[in-house]
């Protein structure tokens, strides 16, 4: 058994039977971050480019690039669809509550 630095026995919690695993290592949880190793999140790229065009939103000020406007309107789409489905997903959970209270 493995001890910690005072020497005393460490208790793994998956000896106890307990699944123990961050949620992103669960199938059935999953993560919308992904995992380590199989990120979901932006590269460092596209992160750039999305801080750059929450600027452009703040001061509204828009350079004359074809690419920036290119960019924008990819990600004000993913925006619009992100909006759409947090809205069903509330509608949904609204639905049920009021069910549950009939």
């Amino acid at each position: 058994m493995e001890r910690g630095p005072d020497n005393m026995p460490i208790l793994r919690l998956l000896d106890c039977g307990i699944d123990f695993h961050a949620p992103c290592r669960k199938d059935w949880v999953g993560c919308p971050k992904g995992t380590p190793e199989n990120s979901k999140a932006l590269n460092a790229r596209n992160q750039q480019c999305y801080e750059h065009y929450l600027e452009c939103v703040v001061t509204g000020n828009w350079p004359d690039d074809e690419l920036v406007i290119q960019n924008a309107v990819i990600i004000r789409e993913a925006e619009k669809e992100i909006a759409k489905a947090e809205q069903l997903d509330f509608q949904r959970q609204m639905l049920l509550i009021a069910g549950a209270k009939q």
